[in-house]
């Protein structure tokens, strides 16, 4: 039997069983977010380490200097004045910051070392370097402000370092007040442009051409209107910031702040400072408490040598008063 005919032998196709296919989409994805993940693990490991070397670095250099301190009080009955006198100086690696009273008892002093973001401190009542700042430090790399108002919020007084602009009376407030236990109420009712100074000390740390930012907190009966600027002098002259560069505000019966800014002039025997003036006459006074000026052009949160991590330079409430921003 003759074998059926057959036709000729086809060569498999080799483009089908021999190609290569590409990655989907679906699987680009999946490899682009693992890398993600990978590279975020890395940065945070990598950032874990830096902080680490950072906070040994600045640990080591307090430890260094709390024994230099503390062999330099025992030779010299006390601590030394600056850094400088142990020889310890600012380089581009760590800053320093230095607090000490030998006036008290027991003796004190606070160092405060920052190398890029990373703080540490350490006192004479605990030498272990410990994460933070001291009271009255800068933080983070960041300098510490300062609040020049010598009697912020009335503890000591509405006399201290305040008068009445154009005879307005004053009396002291001890409930509902912004801050602390004190604050003061100013009467308008005698007339318009009645209200409040502040007047700067003459030696104190405010300095003439600079910027700086006056506030305060004031709450009053609803519609009255105030205004809040800078006074360059006692004498008459033109105050900054009235007029058309004056900053008004309408009060209500919750405390609200009240801002400006002015370039300083030289403080002198008649003093610049902040006005808060009323532009209505009001049968019931207005309130004023928590006082700040700072130099520059920002607003900060208001504080004083009684907040938290906040020193004052000299007498509780009769003294500037120097921190971190809060």
């Amino acid at each position: 039997m003759e074998s059926e005919a057959r036709g000729p032998t086809r060569a498999p196709d080799l483009r089908l069983h021999g190609s290569k296919q590409g990655f989907t989409i679906v699987e680009l994805l999946i490899v682009i977010v693992i890398i993600g993940i990978l590279a975020a693990i890395t940065i945070v490991a990598y950032n874990g380490v830096q902080e680490r070397a950072r906070a040994a670095s600045v640990s080591s250099s307090l430890s260094q200097i709390v024994k230099k301190l503390t062999v330099y009080q025992l030779d010299n009955n006390g601590f030394p004045t600056t850094l400088g006198d142990i020889n310890i100086q600012n380089n581009s690696n760590t800053t320093y910051q230095y607090t000490v009273s030998n006036s008290t008892a027991p003796q004190t002093f606070c160092v405060t070392a920052t190398t890029g973001s990373t703080t540490y401190k350490s006192s004479m009542s605990l030498p272990a370097p410990t994460a933070g700042g001291c009271a009255g430090h800068g933080v983070g790399g960041i300098a510490a402000i300062t609040n020049i108002v010598t009697n912020p919020s009335f503890e000591s007084g509405v006399n201290n370092g305040y008068s009445g602009y154009a005879g307005a009376p004053r009396a002291l407030v001890t409930t509902g007040c912004y801050h602390g236990l004190q604050c003061t109420s100013v009467d308008t009712s005698a007339g318009v442009n009645r209200g409040i100074i502040y007047h700067v000390p003459v030696g104190s740390t405010y300095q003439s051409n600079i910027s700086y930012v006056y506030s305060a907190y004031v709450k009053g009966p609803p519609g009255q209107v105030v205004v809040v600027s800078a006074r360059p002098t006692d004498n008459g002259d033109a105050y900054l910031g009235e007029g058309a560069g004056g900053v008004t505000y309408t009060l209500t019966d919750t405390w609200q702040r009240i801002s400006t800014s002015a370039v300083s002039l030289p403080v002198t025997a008649n003093r610049p400072g902040l006005q808060i003036r009323a532009n209505v006459a009001g049968a019931t006074p207005f309130y004023v408490d928590a006082v700040m000026i700072t130099k520059g052009d920002s607003l900060y949160n208001y504080a004083d040598g009684s907040s938290a991590n906040w020193a004052w330079s000299a007498t509780m409430n009769n003294s500037t008063s120097t921190g971190p921003q809060l």
